[in-house]
């Protein structure tokens, strides 16, 4: 960072909430630019040094470690489901093999999530890239897979037997939480 005013990013979903409550609510003034966007658009902007500090996509920093240092103790990750990256489809996940998936260009993390857990169930999943992944399952059942907001309000629109929360197959898998954001600077 230079001695400029700093610039930070923040992720457009309410899960970051917690962690810029106190600027929101003018409790602690932020003395630089901040930018709200999708986690994709942050991972961008932070890599082209647009920003300085941001929250990114956790398997956007596994592959650019280098480039940044992480800002300790502060993540988005739990130990189960939390509803912030699902898969609704109307047959289970081992039953999505050849079938298409419609996602966003969102999150790294979203997809490297869903493709470690088809890999482990046997398969490799054929992602497609939509507008409006959710539209597709409305319209017809098409598989989707969403994250932050859009999965949390998929959660609550489609029937419960029809999301999937990756978060909570991870931790079914593996018995480990899963880290989906993490907050890094420029180093």
């Amino acid at each position: 960072m230079t001695n400029a005013m700093p610039r930070c990013g923040r992720i457009a979903y309410t899960n970051d909430l917690p962690v810029y409550a106190a600027i929101d609510e003018d409790a602690v003034v932020f003395p630089g630019q901040m930018t709200a966007g999708v986690p994709a658009d942050l991972n961008a902007a932070l890599l082209r040094g647009d920003l300085d500090i941001s929250p990114i996509s956790s398997a956007f920093y596994a592959t650019h470690a280098d480039k940044f240092v992480l800002v300790p103790g502060v993540c988005i990750g739990a130990a189960g489901a939390v509803h912030s990256i699902v898969c609704v489809s109307d047959v289970k996940l081992e039953d999505l093999a050849h079938r298409e998936i419609a996602t966003t260009r969102e999150s790294a993390t979203g997809r490297m999530l869903f493709r470690l857990i088809c890999r482990r169930l046997g398969f490799d999943p054929l992602l497609v890239e939509r507008d409006d992944p959710f539209a597709y399952y409305q319209a017809d059942g098409s598989p989707c897979l969403l994250i932050g907001d859009k999965a949390i309000d998929a959660t609550q629109q489609a029937p419960l037997a029809s999301v999937h929360d990756l978060g909570q197959r991870w931790f079914e898998l593996t018995g480990n939480g899963m880290v989906y954001a993490v907050w890094a600077a420029r180093r």
